[in-house]
């Protein structure tokens, strides 16, 4: 049943870049922005569940300033399995800290996830169930994380699908429509028709998933346990694959956003950070409250309609 909500607020997908989420609730709360509904995408649909959880802001920004490079070393090394893929069991037990046993129709606010499934290329909606395997499926970046088992599916990154799901806040009840962009723009491509854009993203998708295949058979025999290793040298092995994702991303980004754009769209100026730069934290929340701040007006008058 669609939530009766009145604004959502729409966290897009982009690595560590979706810190930024956090710097623009910050700027909403203190001008007194409601929120009635929160989706998410990847790391849109983590930050959005810490939040609509009811954990406080200041501890999310406390949790991300103390991240560095030896706590992402920590949370994924171990958990990477003989395919060369991150099983995120880490991950899943940091969570438990924080979402233990909590469910998403019991959340403060409203809350929908978004994830992928690998082999049918279908978006799933998480409106309900464990907040913990919402954030986990929706975060399993292709190429990083192993596809995670869910109700006879293996699903991936809601970002390959709906990377900025404004539509989805739509269909859902919201009336007014914040969404926050921080997927990474790739180099600039020359197809940009939308007859060639249709087929590209098909023949993407499928790219990805043979690279499952090919990329299950590579061992990462050059990461070590030395933090600054692992994230000079696991990037390199899948940078190819990266950049197909940023493709479709951007493409499938641009056309969502062409049919159903949001009221607002704020756009925090995040390129310079890469997929794993957790470690820049207070750059990037401060970016994301910066691009907040340029729109605070038109989010208040919106808000008072």
């Amino acid at each position: 049943m669609p939530v009766k909500s009145k604004t959502a607020l729409v966290l897009g997908s982009g690595g560590a870049r979706g810190l930024a989420h956090i710097g623009v609730i910050k700027i909403l709360e203190k001008y007194n922005i409601p929120i009635d509904l929160i989706v998410g995408t990847s790391i849109g649909a983590f930050i959005g569940a810490f939040y609509a959880a009811g954990i406080k802001l200041s501890k999310m920004e406390e949790l991300a300033l103390a991240t560095d490079k030896k706590f992402i070393a920590k949370m994924l090394i171990p958990g990477i399995s003989k395919s060369g893929f991150i099983d995120g069991e880490q991950i899943k037990n940091y969570l438990k800290n924080f979402l233990d046993d909590i469910k998403i129709e019991n959340l403060h606010i409203p809350f929908i996830a978004v994830a992928t499934d690998i082999f049918t290329g279908e978006e799933v909606l998480h409106t309900k169930g464990s907040v913990i395997d919402a954030i986990l499926t929706s975060i399993a970046i292709p190429g990083l994380f192993k596809p995670v088992p869910y109700k006879q599916k293996y699903l991936v990154d809601g970002g390959l699908v709906n990377p900025l799901p404004v539509n989805i806040a739509k269909q859902f009840g919201a009336t007014r429509v914040i969404a926050v962009n921080v997927t990474p723009e790739p180099r600039q491509i020359n197809a940009n028709k939308e007859n060639i854009l249709h087929s590209k993203l098909n023949q993407k998708f499928m790219e990805i998933r043979n690279k499952f295949k090919i990329l299950e058979r590579i061992q990462i025999n050059s990461i070590k346990t030395q933090n600054d290793t692992f994230l000079q040298a696991y990037p390199n092995v899948i940078q190819t694959l990266r950049q197909s994702l940023s493709i479709m991303e951007n493409k499938i980004l641009e056309l969502n956003l062409k049919n159903d754009p949001p009221d607002v769209l704020i756009k925090p100026d995040v390129r310079k950070y890469d997929l794993l730069a957790f470690y820049k934290a207070k750059e990037i929340i401060t970016a994301g409250e910066a691009a907040t701040l340029d729109k605070i007006n038109l989010i208040t008058r919106l808000s008072k309609k």
